[in-house]
Parts: structure tokens; sequence; C-alpha cells
């Protein structure tokens, strides 16, 4: 009991610290404060006594925090990291990190200047060699090469020459009929060359001039080209019509034999043509006796084996439609459609 009535004395001295700067006593930073008062005053509170009692120390301490401030910012720039746990790196560590990621980006680039020496030496040395097997080949083509073609140009040339004087030693022990027949046949051959050149060059003949607009491409706004035909549309079928069908019944048709059937095969169909109108489908079967005939005339010349395959059966239809829209008067026929196809090979 009787410690708790004696009085505190770092209390007393704590209290009498805060009080004096209010009181006109001695400075802050004369008097001695101790631990107890740390954990009193917040940081605040501390800078707002020194700025209070020293402002010149006060702008020294926010310059060093700016400068902090600055060196953290560029270190995060630079990529370099620190630990949540650890406290700010101070300038010096700062700068020194700044100088290893300089040194990293230097050895960075000297590696790669190395790499690009290397590569250049490589290169200098294939075409140093590729220079000397050029020269090694140029070498040996003059000291070989060279003479042997002039060595065989040479033996040509005599050859011709020997030739030539053969033929001027015949034509000289010719006759004199002889030698002014063959001088007017060789003059008749060179004027008919002369003659027939300027002939098919225009030079003699009159110019046909045709007056009758063969192109629309000098007057249009502009020219297209088309490259594929599947590109282009028939004229015909450009503009859809309904289309009208006829049907021609039991056309039996003789093939032509083969190798692979017998002396008489046989076929039997029942098609139907498919027209542009009625007008022409009222022709087609006015006319069926006619186009029956057609049919069979187109059918019979081709071969069991042709009709056998899709490549057959579709060239016979592109040939039976052609023939019909040969003796049409009006209209056109579209399509040919089977609905019986029988062929018989005969054997």
């Amino acid at each position: 009991m009787a410690s708790e009535e004696q009085p505190n004395p770092s209390k007393a001295e704590a209290t009498a610290a805060v009080a004096a700067p209010n009181s006109g006593g001695p400075p802050a930073s004369n008097t001695a404060v101790s631990s107890s008062t740390a954990d009193i005053f917040s940081l605040d509170d501390l800078d707002k006594i020194i700025e209070a009692e020293d402002p010149e120390f006060k702008k020294e301490l926010d310059l060093l925090k700016n400068q902090k401030i600055e060196l953290s910012e560029d270190m995060q720039g630079l990529g370099i990291s620190s630990d949540d746990d650890d406290e700010h790196l101070t300038k010096d560590e700062g700068e020194s990190a700044l100088i290893k990621s300089r040194q990293r980006l230097a050895n960075f680039f000297r590696d790669r200047i190395q790499r690009a020496q290397m590569f250049a030496r490589a290169k200098s040395g294939s075409l140093k060699s590729g220079l000397f097997a050029f020269f090694e080949r140029s070498k040996k083509y003059v000291r070989h090469d060279v003479p042997d073609r002039f060595r065989f140009y040479k033996s040509q040339a005599l050859k011709a020459a020997v030739a030539i004087k053969t033929v001027w030693l015949q034509f000289k022990a010719l006759s004199r009929k002889q030698k002014l027949a063959i001088a007017f046949m060789s003059l008749a051959a060179i004027s008919s060359l002369f003659v027939l050149s300027k002939t098919l060059t225009g030079h003699w003949l009159p110019h046909y001039q045709d007056s009758l607009p063969r192109s629309l491409a000098n007057g249009a706004a502009f020219v297209r080209s088309f490259e594929k035909k599947d590109e282009l549309q028939d004229l015909f079928l450009a503009f859809p019509e309904v289309e009208y069908q006829v049907l021609l019944k039991k056309v039996v048709v003789n093939l032509r034999p083969s190798a692979s059937t017998g002396p008489n095969p046989m076929g039997t169909f029942e098609l139907y043509i498919g027209v542009d109108s009625q007008d022409t489908a009222v022709e087609v079967k006015d006319r069926e006796r006619e186009l029956v005939d057609i049919v069979q005339r187109s059918i019979e010349t081709f071969s069991y084996d042709d009709l056998a395959t899709l490549i057959g059966k579709s060239r016979m239809k592109e040939v039976v439609r052609d023939h019909i829209n040969r003796i049409l008067n009006q209209g056109r026929v579209f399509h040919i459609y089977f609905s019986n196809f029988i062929i018989y090979n005969g054997s």
C-alpha cells in the first residue's frame, strides 16, 4: 500500500518535458525524454514539434523523404522487387541495385555483339571459301575449257571451209549451161522469198478497212477479263424461267459393239425433254416422231462401255440436247432427264 502512495518520478519528468515548450523553457531537443514518452506521442505529433522548433531540419527530412520516394519509383521501373516485410531500401541500396541492372543490360548487349561478331566471322569464312572455289573454277575453265573450245571451233571452221571449197570446185567443173541454170534458180528463189515477205506483211496488197465495230472495249467505261469458266453463266440460264417437260416413251437403240460386248448391244430408254416455254413444248410434242429419230441417231454413236459410266451418260445427254436444239424452230432445250435407262451388252 505504501508503494501506491509514492509519486512516479518518470511520469513527473515526462510531464515536465511536455510542458517545457509551452512555458518558454529550454528547447525540446535538450530535454531528456524517456521511452514512455515515445509511446505517448504519435509520429505526426513528433513532426509538428520538430517543425515548430527547427524548420530547417524539417525541410531536410522532407527532402530526404522525397529522394527516397523517387529512388523507390526508379527501382520499380527497373523491375527490382523488395519484400513486403522489410523496410524500404535506403538510397545506397537503391543505387547499387540500379548499377547492377545497368551491368546486366550491358552484359546483354555485349553478348549480342559477340554473337553478331561470331556470325560475321562464319559468314566471311564461307564467303571466302566460295570465292576461292569460284576462282579455282575460273582458272580451270581458262586453262582447259577455253583451249578445248577453241580447238573444237577451229576444227569445225576448217571442215566448213573444206566443204565450201569442195562445192566451189564442183561448181567450177560444171558446164556453162548448168552454171547459168543454178544461178537462175538461186535468183528465182531469192525473188520469190522477197515477194512472199512483202505480200504477207501487207506492203503490196491493198489494206482491208473494216468499218464495223468488232469490240466495245474502246468505248467501255471498264474492261474485265474472266480467267475461269466458272465465273461465266450461260445466257439462257441467266434469266430463269419455268421449265416445261415432254415425255418420249420407249426409245430403242442399237449400240456400237466393243471388245467387251456381244455383236448386238442394245439400249431402251424413256426420257423427258425439258424446254424453255410452252410453245417449245407444243413443237416438241408435234414433232415427236422426228425427235425420236434424232434421239436414236444420237445415242447409237455410243458404245455399251461408254454408257456404262457416269461420264458417258452425261456426254450422251449433251449430244442429244445439242442435236434437238439444231432442228427446233423456236425455243431451246435445257435438260434431258431419263426415267428409264436400260442397256444390254448383247452377249
